[in-house]
């Protein structure tokens, strides 16, 4: 699965990154990573949830992070960056 991200709290490290089919990503990032606006983002499976390793294919880095949840819509976003 692949998407770009979309929004940035950074304050509370959650990132919201939207997909072509499937909605947007919701995740917290687990370590300090250079994580920007448009950035693309590449993980194995749009089910799982809890910890995973993402991939910033646009600087070549590892991202560890917490996935919260799959699927959500462009009117949701906004309430699970203020998490």
């Amino acid at each position: 699965m692949n998407g770009r991200v979309y929004a940035v709290n950074r304050s509370k490290g959650i990132v919201a990154i939207e997909t072509e089919l499937h909605g947007f990503t919701i995740v917290e990032i687990q370590e300090p990573a250079d994580v920007e606006m448009g950035d693309e983002i590449g993980w194995d499976s749009d089910l799982e949830m809890g910890a995973h390793r993402y991939n910033n294919l646009s600087t070549s880095r590892c991202i560890e992070v917490i996935v919260i949840s799959h699927f959500v819509s462009r009117s949701s976003v906004r309430q699970h960056m203020a998490m």
